[in-house]
């Protein structure tokens, strides 16, 4: 798609391949096999709509996680429960937690990447052609980083925005920044998965610091099989009363799509 674009080379391979591969933690080649579509929606988006902008919950996602939690009346809510295998048997599916409890369910909706839930459905016969589909979706790793290093800012402080890309001439790396988050002491959220300091930061360790948390993420390819498999899945919602949520269930990888993901159903 890029390559018919009127723009000049160094343009593309300077700028627009680094910034687009900043906010996913990839190589500048990784984001070229990425689909046009769901890494430009956001861009043209914002351009075309008069009435567009971001919204941040106040108090994180947790806040609004926690108003539908309140509002589930008849549901019994389990945290920190590990499942250790799913049973498909007389159209009802039993559920067997690693400390030995059993459940069954009517119907089953599994809210996780395509990657766990092909571990949790690979051995249920009923759901091969399923997981040959979610198979398909690559996942790669990525490093989030939240720290108080100014060596991952502009050196201009005027120059601060709320999304920053550093580029060191091969890898790039986004940076976020919300002042009004943290007035007194920055704090910032940075993907460290490549180090891209530039020579004259090349003394000491490539990691933030002071590092406050370092997590790592399994994050999908976006690529052409990505949204194969996606077109795939929505053919067999329900099928065995079995459900689908995820990103990589409804169009562009964002959170957005995880949310109407889960409405759908």
């Amino acid at each position: 798609f890029v390559n018919h674009l009127s723009l000049t080379d160094n343009f593309k391979n300077e700028f627009l391949y680094p910034f687009l591969a900043a906010g996913w933690g990839v190589t500048k080649e990784d984001i070229k096999k990425f689909a046009a579509y769901n890494a430009l929606k956001y861009i043209v988006k914002g351009k075309e709509a008069k009435d567009y902008q971001w919204v941040e919950i106040v108090g994180g996602t947790q806040k609004y996680i926690q108003a539908l939690a309140n509002q589930l009346t008849h549901a019994q809510v389990k945290l920190h429960t590990h499942i250790a295998s799913v049973i498909y048997q007389d159209g009802s599916y039993t559920i067997i937690e690693e400390d030995g409890t059993v459940s069954q369910y009517d119907h089953l909706v599994i809210a996780t990447n395509a990657m766990q839930a092909w571990q949790l459905l690979k051995e249920i016969p009923e759901t091969l052609d399923i997981c040959s589909i979610l198979g398909k979706i690559e996942y790669f790793k990525t490093k989030v980083a939240i720290h108080g290093d100014l060596r991952f800012m502009p050196v201009d402080k005027n120059s601060w925005a709320v999304t920053n890309v550093r580029y060191d001439g091969k890898n790039s790396a986004l940076t976020v920044y919300k002042p009004w988050l943290s007035p007194d002491q920055p704090i910032f959220k940075s993907w460290v998965t490549y180090d891209v300091r530039c020579d004259d930061d090349q003394q000491g360790d490539s990691l933030p610091s002071p590092l406050y948390s370092l997590v790592e993420y399994d994050h999908p390819k976006a690529d052409l099989k990505y949204f194969q498999a996606q077109k795939a899945i929505a053919m067999v919602q329900g099928n065995h009363h079995l459900w689908f949520a995820g990103n990589y269930t409804h169009d562009n990888d964002s959170h957005e799509s995880a949310i109407v993901s889960a409405i759908n159903i």
